[in-house]
């Protein structure tokens, strides 16, 4: 039998999975990996047995407290991706229509498809600097939209979305009876190298109700092994993404959840691991100024050829 290609396939995924590991790897997302010995107290706090249900009860205080939500909007998951997948299970139905920026992170468009939705594109532009643009969001919509994806820091270029931005998404969204999805993954890594002081806790899960934010240890702490993801939504879309996630993969390891709940103990140490330059004794954080002023020089280049 003849198989066509999958309409949820996402090619830059597939990409990276296979492609050959050079000894010196700049196109890799991740920060460098921990060892277990970077994580105090990891060994001791391996074990096999506890409650997590619906999450490891310490891991989801944690997160709560991290940043600044109750219990009951947290939902655990495996990694930013599970989260992601979670989420858009939980909220849309076949035939609804999702509205996620371009450019972007293609298993954020794999994932609706999925799930037997309508995927449709707004612009994030380069000559505006990558910003969210609520009337092109606004020109996107249609009335079946039930979801908006966005992804702050942007994924590809780090620009982290303009709050009041963001703030007129979710009440167009409202309106619409559509949520807000943001893929948060890169925050706390890029809130703790920026050129001026920012709010290191900065989700916009606390913009109100109509927001589902994600997040994992990946990409700001090192610990992609963990496979800690989680979704901070209001309480009935926690409830809602719990019960899609009964049908996924039930629950999480709770060796990992374990584990995870003691690096929230150490994320300003881990988070300080994470801006080192190598391990070949040139420690040090790097520096945001000059990654700028490489943006700054590549967006002369580009604006120079149009």
């Amino acid at each position: 039998m003849t198989m066509t290609s999958p309409r949820f396939h996402a090619p830059y995924l597939e990409w990276a999975k296979k492609r050959p590991t050079p000894r010196f790897d700049l196109a890799n997302s991740n920060i460098l990996p921990c060892s277990i010995d970077e994580l105090p107290g990891a060994r001791e706090a391996i074990a096999f047995d506890g409650k997590n249900d619906c999450g490891y009860a310490p891991l989801i205080e944690s997160i709560a407290a991290r940043y600044g939500v109750i219990p009951e909007q947290v939902t655990t998951a495996q990694g930013a991706s599970g989260a992601n997948f979670l989420a858009c299970a939980a909220l849309l139905e076949p035939g609804d229509d999702v509205l996620v920026e371009t450019p972007g992170y293609d298993p954020l468009l794999g994932a609706p498809r999925l799930l037997g939705t309508r995927v449709n594109r707004f612009d994030r532009d380069f000559a505006d600097g990558f910003a969210v643009d609520p009337d092109r969001v606004r020109r996107g919509m249609t009335p079946r939209t039930r979801l908006i994806i966005i992804t702050s820091p942007h994924n590809p270029s780090g620009v982290i979305a303009d709050p009041a931005a963001l703030d007129e998404i979710g009440w167009m969204a409202h309106a619409n009876g559509a949520h807000v999805l943001v893929d948060e993954v890169y925050l706390d890594a890029s809130t703790a190298s920026a050129r001026a002081p920012v709010k290191r806790d900065l989700t916009a899960a606390t913009l109100g109700d109509g927001f589902v934010c994600t997040n994992s240890l990946t990409k700001s702490y090192g610990l992609s092994g963990l496979r800690c993801g989680w979704i901070l939504s209001s309480a009935d879309v926690a409830e809602r993404i719990r019960r899609a996630r009964d049908v996924v993969d039930g629950t999480g390891s709770i060796v990992a959840e374990r584990l995870a709940a003691l690096a929230f103990t150490h994320l300003d140490r881990l988070l300080a691991h994470g801006t080192r330059l190598d391990r070949g004794g040139r420690y040090g954080r790097v520096s945001a100024a000059a990654w700028h002023r490489r943006c700054d020089r590549i967006r002369r280049t580009f604006a120079q050829r149009a």
